[in-house]
């Protein structure tokens, strides 16, 4: 209501054309930054696919990815991880990374895979349903390990369906850039509930652009240990509460 009175306020003084300029002109100056950083965003994503001969870049619709209808109809887009989320993510999960493998649902073209490798994670695995772009990070990882001089054996991108791929009974942070809808995302939290209890140990979730967080809330089963917000992200950090042994 406040904001009614203001614009009908502004109409009666100024007009209507310069009453819509300045609604035009304030919405530039708050969408600004985040204009600049996507921007920047995609520079650098360029530029490191650029310096690796790699494609990692773009957005691919789920009408484009050659999966099964019902597949499809549980599935995101793929857009790349940005590249300065991931250090930040490193940064707030504060853990010992060498103790851990990393594990990408929905790993798409493998970026984060990749980003993933400049750290000390005993093993990088990424979970892909589309078999092109599996295809597409398989030949990414190649090439980058051996620009950088990797073993590419450390990094993997499998070709699979979320819901069934077995957990890795090591130390997990487990990663989500919303890959899938709530129907998936319950079914592969169910799973990573029944692995803790067959093997416990320690678990991380990263959950970036948490469309589906309730459901991970409401499990009852992890803890939110952190709320965080990138320029171009939201992105929450979870741990797996041992209470669930009891």
């Amino acid at each position: 209501m406040k904001f009614i009175r203001k614009l009908t306020r502004s109409v009666k003084d100024v007009g209507l054309g310069a009453t819509l300029r300045k609604i035009l002109n304030r919405l530039v100056f708050e969408l600004k930054p985040s204009f600049q950083a996507h921007r920047i965003e995609k520079i650098r994503g360029r530029r490191f696919d650029r310096k690796y001969g790699i494609d990692t870049q773009g957005v691919i619709d789920v009408s484009e990815m050659n999966i099964p209808r019902d597949a499809a109809s549980h599935s995101c887009y793929y857009g790349p991880t940005p590249m300065t989320l991931f250090a930040d993510i490193v940064l707030n999960l504060s853990i010992n990374d060498k103790e851990f493998v990393f594990l990408d649902y929905g790993s798409g073209k493998g970026r984060t895979l990749l980003l993933a490798s400049n750290y000390r994670f005993q093993k990088i695995i990424g979970i892909e349903l589309a078999p092109r772009i599996n295809e597409t990070a398989c030949k990414n990882i190649d090439i980058y390990c051996k620009q950088v001089g990797r073993d590419s054996s450390e990094i993997v991108s499998i070709c699979a369906n979320a819901t069934d791929f077995p957990l890795p009974t090591e130390n997990l942070v487990i990663y989500f850039y919303n890959p899938f809808d709530e129907v998936i995302m319950r079914q592969v939290l169910s799973n990573i509930e029944k692995s803790f209890v067959e093997a416990p140990r320690m678990m991380y979730i990263v959950y970036v652009n948490p469309i589906h967080r309730k459901l991970v809330e409401d499990s009852g089963s992890f803890e939110l240990l952190k709320r965080c917000q990138n320029i171009l992200v939201e992105y929450f950090i979870f741990r797996i509460r041992p209470s669930l042994l009891e």
